[in-house]
């Protein structure tokens, strides 16, 4: 109940990505699950966003689960590795991010997106910067 919220963002970005703009949303809100949630959560949420996004588009069911869950895997793995207060850090792991989605689900590769796709994570990250702070399970209950 308490991921409510969460799950009514995808459905929301999910119909606004395959109905009006050709803009990744959904990847967006995973990269930025990535940095708040715990991996197991972030894992779930990828997987359920690409099988919502594929019901959505019509496309066949996984092809964008599997172009989530390795970017959410990337971000997740380099968070335990490196500290994401690099700026080309955040760029090239969001911009490679978004090329990897687009050849993992059969997509044309954008790379006018993809380098969107990062300028709009790096500003998110240092005008809200709350958003990417890692949280444990009392921290998220308070918030809720």
């Amino acid at each position: 109940m308490k991921y409510l919220g969460i799950f009514l963002l995808i459905l929301f970005l999910s119909f606004l990505q395959t109905s009006f703009f050709d803009f990744n949303f959904v990847l967006l809100l995973i990269l930025i699950l990535s940095f708040i949630l715990e991996e197991k959560l972030v894992f779930f949420f990828a997987f359920i966003s690409g099988v919502i996004l594929d019901l959505a588009a019509g496309e066949v069911l996984g092809s964008a689960s599997l172009g989530f869950l390795i970017p959410a895997l990337l971000v997740v793995l380099g968070h335990r590795q490196f500290s994401f207060q690099n700026p080309l850090a955040i760029f090239a792991l969001s911009a490679f991010s978004s090329v990897l989605f687009s050849l993992l689900a059969g997509r044309p590769v954008n790379l006018f997106e993809a380098a969107f796709l990062g300028i709009l994570l790096l500003g998110l990250r240092f005008f809200a910067p709350f958003l990417f702070k890692k949280k444990d399970e009392k921290q998220l209950r308070l918030e809720l």
